[in-house]
């Protein structure tokens, strides 16, 4: 029957690279379930420590502004791993709302442009074109650069 496990076949028969995957799938639908994935087993928490998961991980909306611990955490984790989206996020948010910390949105915003996450690339280009008078050339080059790799097709 399709779908059916042999006899003798467990989850630890997976590669380490589909286990990543699952926990990056837990992690993004909600913390709390990556968390109980990362206790559930000896494997699942080895693989979160070995595997890079924190750069792919994709928050839903309602977990952008953390409220718990486990989200926190989570969160952090995934900024000092420097994974794009949250970097942008955050980024912004310190950039437009955060007035006191605007450098240090600017500071992730150029991490996540340096990682290739496109809206961060479209939105520094414009506030270097809008905001930052001796940078205006630098964000006009930013965003002819967009111009550029769109073209090409990347």
């Amino acid at each position: 029957m399709v779908g059916e496990l042999k006899k003798g076949t467990s989850f630890h028969d997976l590669t380490e690279g589909v286990v990543a995957e699952i926990l990056i799938k837990a992690a993004s639908n909600a913390p709390e379930d990556y968390a109980n994935a990362r206790l559930s087993c000896k494997l699942l928490r080895d693989t979160s420590n070995a595997f890079h998961i924190f750069k792919n991980i994709d928050f839903p909306e309602r977990y952008r502004y953390p409220l718990r611990q486990a989200e926190v955490n989570l969160k952090l984790k995934c900024l000092q791993n420097k994974n794009p989206k949250v970097l942008f996020e955050e980024g912004a948010y310190r950039m437009f709302r955060d007035y006191p910390r605007m450098e240090k949105g600017y500071q992730l915003m150029r991490e996540a442009v340096a990682a290739g996450f496109v809206p961060a690339i479209y939105m520094l280009g414009i506030v270097m074109l809008s905001f930052r008078g001796e940078d205006n050339n630098k964000g006009l080059q930013i965003l002819r650069s967009l111009t550029l790799s769109a073209r090409k097709g990347k």
